[in-house]
This record gives structure tokens, C-alpha cells and sequence, in this order.
């Protein structure tokens, strides 16, 4: 039997780098991640939008609020950027901020109250009961967030027009009033297109009143008239971002009678968007295609490995929270980051996704560097499964809070629908594996309190 080895294919890194390469690194129109800013955590499932000449929004995908929106630059942090123990990304929006929400739902509960129900070991994690993040869509630079409130979709696409800051709305039919968040305090001025009203008060706030057709409004930060646009053809696919296909070749072993050899693969050593390709997840969506992720973000498809050994590579996309699992099911990617489960979409064909769908994101995330989601398998049964990270402290001297899901190996059901979890006490489990008969095995990493590197 000849069995082929992938050995090169999931190297440390491609080529070397020269310094601060995160800054040159072109991570698209959507980026995920844990963020801070000069008042502190800002939002630990965060998206940041380029809204372009230098203007950003920072989306909390779990309360549903723009955290902030400013022009400005960032401060680099990160352990996958810059190797830093416990230094977040940090939004560099003190003087040119438009406006800031602070902690706490975007959007009232059916009651009307701005209560936060989530306290966790000491402060709000998680998910909101009344509002529900179903994911984006990436329709060329533009990004159109997909959300529930009170089991009302909303289409939310940010963008800076004419210099302002604004936020374009499609809400579905809704029998009672939605209330928006839309800045601390009364200082900040918003406008509304008809069919919404904005009150300034404790905070500033926007109501749409009730609705039996489709809602389109839209809010500007500041004082001038923006008409509502349509959305629904910013969620069917659109322009690519990542065209270029990139070339290697594959060294195939010429040995023929051996039961065991190995072809190598070699890594693009450049790319145009100078990103780091430090693959993590793998899997097959045939025999002659793999799906990879990479540690800062992207997803990669790289075809031609069953034949001729000519290796075409293609960004598919980029932007995700440290995804270090991959899995594809029914020809779709599932790809495992540290806030959520994605399956990735590709609409119009083009090779590129432009639906991030959310499929499981139970997970509690802190702003702790160390608690790394590693893995993504399913079982016979088509559950999912991945192994998660314990809160080392930098420096390995103990831990930060728990949460329930930190040092953990979760089951997620097939349809993504709930998750609980299978096992606890792990330090950094760094991988894990299925059986032919549902054994599940991970590794561990040895320091704080776990002596030695094992094999659970």
C-alpha cells in the first residue's frame, strides 16, 4: 500500500519575514479579534471594519453595538502579530472618535430594557438571550452584518460617506418598536432617515417603530440627510478581493515499492498581501484539494495534489479570530476560531467566500492571550468537536478568571444547534483527534501546574 505524507504542507512558516510584516499584512474589509482601546477591553469578540481612508468601526458581536467609530491607526498587540504575552490589539481612538457605547446590549429586550443578563465569574460574557449574531456578508470591500433582534433580522452595513460615519439598515416586518444604542451620553449627534427617530438623553438612541413590510433607514453621525439604500444585492456574492492564484510544485517520490513515502509541498514563499501563512487547520474537499487555515486569519485552497504535483494556492479568506481547525462537511468549510464556529460560503463562485455564517459560537471568550481553540473533528455521529485553552498568566505564574469553557474539549451538535462539554482540566490540549470508535484523544502542553507534555 502507498501511503502519501502532507509533512511540508503544515510548516511552522513560510519564509522569513522582515520586521513588523503584521503591519504590511492586508487582512481585508472584516477583522476579528479580541480589541482594546484607551478605556480598556473594548470588545472580546470583536469585528473591526475598514470603512477605507483610514476610517475603522469596531462591531461587539456579542451585544450587537458599535463599540466605537474613529479615524486613526492601531496599536499592534496580539500573540500571533507580535508575539506579545497578554498585549491586546488596541484601537488607537482617543482624539478623532466619533462616538463610543460602553459595555452592554446594542438593542433593548422586548421589554425595552438595556439590562446586561449575562454575568459570568464576575462580569458579561456570551451571548444576549434577545439578540442573536448570524454572521456577515462580504460583498467586495463592503460588510453587511446579518443579526436578530426579538427574532427580527437586521441587514447592518457601516460606511463613511461624504466624511460621516453611517449605518445602513434593512430590517425585516416587526410588530413592536426596536430600540438601538446608538452612543454614550447626549453629546454625539445622529440623524435618521424617515421611519426611524433619534432621542438624546442618558444615551443617544434610535426607535423604528413598528413595521409590516421591510424597513430600510439610514443613521448618520452628524447632521446632514443620507437616504436608506436596498442591501439584499450586497448579500449575493460580489467582487473578490484575492485573484491572484499562486504556483508551486509539489516534489513527488519517485519510490514505487515502499509502503511508506513522502511527497513534499512546498509553501508559496511570496504572496501579494504579504500574509504570514502559518497553517494551523487542514482538511480535504477532495482528493485533489485541501482547505487550510492560518493562524492570523486566512483561509487558503490549495489544488493539484492527486495528479501532477502543480499546487495552484488561493486565498478564500481572511479576517477570522485565530482559526486553528478546519473541517469539511457536505463540501462545506467549517472553519473553528476563538469565538465562534464558521462555515464559510462561497455565493457567486468566484473562489472566495462572501457569507461568514455563524454555525456554533457558545463559546466564552476572555481577553486572555493564552486560551487558543485548537482542532475542529466530527465524529461518526457528525458531532463536532474541538479542544480549548486554559488563561495562563504571561510567564506561565498561574491562571486569569476561569470560565466554564477554559481547559475544555466541547461538543457541538451536528447542526450546531448546542454544544456542552465533554472533558475539562486542560492546560493547552494543542490538538485533538476522533477514533475509528468515538475515542478522543488531545495533547498537553507541560507549565502551571501540568508537569510534563502528555497525551490524554
Amino acid at each position: 500500500m502507498r501511503i502519501t505524507t502532507l509533512f511540508s504542507i503544515l510548516a511552522l512558516g513560510s519564509v522569513a519575514h522582515a520586521a513588523k510584516w503584521y503591519e504590511e499584512m492586508q487582512i481585508g474589509p472584516a477583522w476579528s479579534n479580541t480589541f482594546a482601546d484607551q478605556r480598556g477591553v473594548a470588545a472580546v469578540k470583536g469585528i473591526l471594519v475598514d470603512l477605507g481612508d483610514g476610517h475603522r468601526a469596531l462591531f461587539d458581536t456579542e451585544t450587537l453595538r458599535y463599540v466605537s467609530a474613529y479615524q486613526g491607526d492601531l496599536e499592534w498587540g496580539g500573540t500571533p502579530w507580535t508575539g506579545a504575552h497578554g498585549q491586546l490589539m488596541k484601537l488607537r481612538n482617543g482624539s478623532d472618535e466619533v462616538f463610543h457605547t460602553s459595555e452592554g446590549p446594542g438593542w433593548s429586550d422586548p421589554g425595552g430594557s438595556f439590562d446586561d443578563p449575562r454575568p459570568v465569574a464576575g462580569r458579561p460574557y456570551g451571548n444576549l438571550p434577545h439578540a442573536r449574531f448570524k454572521g456577515f456578508f462580504r460583498h467586495g470591500e463592503k460588510i453587511v452584518f446579518d443579526y436578530e433582534i426579538n427574532g427580527t433580522r437586521v441587514l447592518d452595513h457601516p460606511a463613511i460617506v461624504d466624511g460621516k460615519f453611517v449605518r445602513y439598515l434593512q430590517v425585516a416586518p416587526h410588530a413592536e418598536p426596536l430600540v438601538a444604542r446608538l452612543a454614550d451620553g447626549s453629546g454625539a449627534t445622529f440623524s435618521a432617515s424617515a421611519g426611524a427617530t433619534v432621542t438624546a438623553d442618558a444615551d443617544t438612541r434610535m426607535t423604528l417603530a413598528p413595521a409590516s413590510e421591510t424597513t430600510r433607514v439610514a443613521i448618520v453621525a452628524g447632521d446632514q440627510a443620507v437616504k436608506p439604500i436596498p442591501l439584499d444585492n450586497a448579500i449575493t456574492g460580489g467582487p473578490g478581493l484575492w485573484q491572484d492564484t499562486l504556483r508551486t510544485q509539489a516534489e513527488v517520490s519517485s519510490d514505487k515499492k515502499s509502503a511508506w513515502v513522502a511527497d513534499t509541498l512546498p509553501l508559496p514563499e511570496d504572496n501579494p498581501w504579504k500574509s504570514n501563512l502559518r497553517f494551523g487547520g487542514f482538511d480535504f474537499l477532495d482528493a485533489d484539494t485541501a482547505v487550510l487555515s492560518t493562524w492570523n486569519g486566512d483561509v487558503w485552497v490549495v489544488r493539484g495534489l492527486e495528479k501532477t504535483g502543480a499546487l495552484q494556492w488561493k486565498r478564500f479568506a481572511s479576517g477570522l479570530f485565530e482559526p486553528l481547525g478546519v473541517k469539511v462537511v457536505d463540501g462545506t468549510i467549517h472553519v473553528n476560531g476563538r469565538d465562534q464556529i464558521t462555515k464559510l460560503h462561497d455565493l457567486n463562485g468566484d473562489g472566495e467566500a462572501d457569507h461568514f455564517e455563524v454555525f456554533n459560537r457558545d463559546v466564552f471568550v476572555s481577553p486572555n492571550f493564552h486560551e487558543f481553540a485548537f482542532d475542529l473533528q466530527t465524529d461518526a455521529d457528525g458531532n463536532f468537536y474541538y479542544s480549548k485553552a486554559a488563561p495562563v498568566r504571561p510567564g506561565g505564574r498561574g491562571f486569569d478568571t476561569i470560565l466554564p469553557h477554559h481547559g475544555t474539549v466541547i461538543r457541538v451538535s451536528p447542526d450546531g444547534s448546542s454544544s456542552e462539554v465533554l472533558a475539562t482540566g486542560l492546560r493547552a490540549p494543542g490538538g485533538l483527534g476522533i477514533g475509528p470508535n468515538g475515542e478522543v484523544t488531545t495533547g498537553e502542553n507541560e507549565g502551571t501546574w501540568q508537569p510534563c507534555c502528555k497525551i490524554n
